[in-house]
């Protein structure tokens, strides 16, 4: 956390250096200051997410809907994740994971598919773990692989056709595997529970 509010703070300063520009036709110069290219800064970011955005446009599915879903861990586990990052971060996406797809499998009987982005902060800069997963409405069918468009069930309240998963089943199976994982790894000594967590 030091470190990436030591960047914050010297992004685009002297200290990072510079490059000056100067215009030959009139020969007004600018200095333009280097940025400290952390993935946190809200300077540097934009251009690392116009990069993700390009790459990931490039997976997306032609004729096919897509689905956002977001898996978000409670304040006080975000704040036990600043000190046990790679462990929560797996606990999140695994956990998320697992459950988004099996639901999937359960409800829509296709194989799913998916990309992940995490996120640690929120626009505040105040731990906020979540992460954001993109999923294609359809998949090779589980029964005899070809192609299977998500469909709604017939009960479904969702008016405008677009369904993927129930929202409480996934909801309440995320909750299950996340605490389960956080059982085990406190019951196996892998988690620092320091300050107030002690």
């Amino acid at each position: 956390v030091r470190s990436v509010l030591s960047k914050l703070m010297l992004c685009r300063t002297k200290t990072l250096g510079g490059h000056t520009y100067v215009c030959p036709p009139c020969g007004t110069s600018c200095q333009i200051y280097n940025s400290c290219g952390d993935r946190h800064c809200p300077r540097c970011s934009g251009s690392k997410r116009a990069d993700f955005n390009q790459k990931a446009s490039k997976l997306l599915l032609p004729g096919v809907n897509h689905y956002q879903v977001v898996f978000t861990l409670p304040r006080e586990l975000s704040e036990l994740a600043l000190a046990n990052r790679w462990a929560i971060a797996e606990l999140l996406n695994d956990s998320a994971w697992r459950s988004l797809s099996t639901n999937i499998r359960r409800e829509q009987s296709y194989q799913p598919a998916g990309i992940s982005v995490l996120h640690t902060w929120n626009q505040r800069l105040g731990a906020h773990w979540h992460v954001h997963v993109l999923v294609p409405g359809g998949g090779p069918s589980l029964d005899d692989g070809s192609w299977k468009q998500a469909t709604p069930p017939a009960d479904s309240p969702n008016s405008d056709g677009y369904y993927l998963v129930d929202a409480d089943r996934l909801r309440c199976a995320y909750r299950r595997r996340a605490i389960r994982r956080l059982q085990h790894l406190r019951s196996t000594g892998q988690l620092k529970l320091g300050g107030k967590f002690a």
